[in-house]
């Protein structure tokens, strides 16, 4: 094994190696002041706004029925959850069918009507689609192109 003064140092000089100054004590301690001020400061902002946000919740909170039981809890906010779908559909198409098949007033006084599908079909089957009024020659219908 080689000998200890052997190796050769990377620093041949006398003097010391370290650094000559220190850190500022003055600085450091005002760093800190100011760190230790702001984050009181943020606290104390974060606490009152926090007041604020909770005077607004419980002005905004609506006060329950007085026919409402105490111990029961309200019910959700809707949208509620479907939980007879097959039934929910059934009186969708139910009610559906009515305005299909049943003639109704729509607006009495200027004389509209819902008439019943299978009549509206016959009808239109033996009187045909009402004309339309004829187009200007040099204007273009919608969707069809210039020739």
């Amino acid at each position: 094994m080689a000998d200890q003064d052997e190796i050769p140092h990377l620093h041949t000089t006398t003097a010391h190696v370290h650094e000559d100054s220190d850190v500022s004590i003055k600085s450091l301690g005002i760093f800190l002041a100011a760190l230790a001020i702001t984050m009181i400061i943020t606290g104390a902002l974060m606490i009152g706004l926090f007041d604020i946000f909770l005077d607004e919740a419980e002005r905004a909170d609506v006060s329950p029925s007085p026919l409402a039981e105490p111990g029961e809890p309200a019910p959700p906010p809707g949208p509620l959850l479907q939980v007879a779908e097959r039934l929910d559909l059934r009186l969708h198409r139910e009610a559906q069918d009515k305005l299909i098949h049943e003639a109704a007033w729509i607006d009495r006084d200027r004389g509209l009507v819902r008439i019943p599908i299978d009549r509206a079909i016959e009808l239109t089957a033996e009187r045909g689609f009402p004309d339309w009024p004829p187009v200007a020659q040099g204007v273009a219908a919608e969707g069809e192109a210039k020739q």
